[in-house]
């Protein structure tokens, strides 16, 4: 990554921080309806589909942390963890 796409990553981070967060968690939550689903099909009941999903992706809070824009290890994000498993 260019030092020129860092400081622009940094700066939408600094002065776009709810917005990112905002589209952060619509994506986690898909990867996490997505598996749900996919755990379903498998024959698991709701309920146990979510929190098995949960457990397995990790929490929202947790990824959200270690997916912050301008940390440099992207691959713990929820989306890289399922696109992993389903890839």
């Amino acid at each position: 990554m260019s030092l020129n796409s860092r400081i622009r990553t940094w700066w939408r981070a600094v002065t776009r921080r709810a917005e990112l967060n905002d589209q952060l968690d619509e994506e986690l939550r898909f990867h996490i309806e997505s598996y749900t689903e996919d755990l379903m099909n498998q024959g698991l009941p709701r309920e146990e589909a979510m929190r098995r999903a949960k457990a397995e992706l990790g929490s929202v809070t947790a990824v959200r942390e270690n997916s912050r824009p301008g940390v440099p290890d992207g691959s713990t994000s929820c989306a890289a963890i399922y696109a992993t498993r389903c890839g």
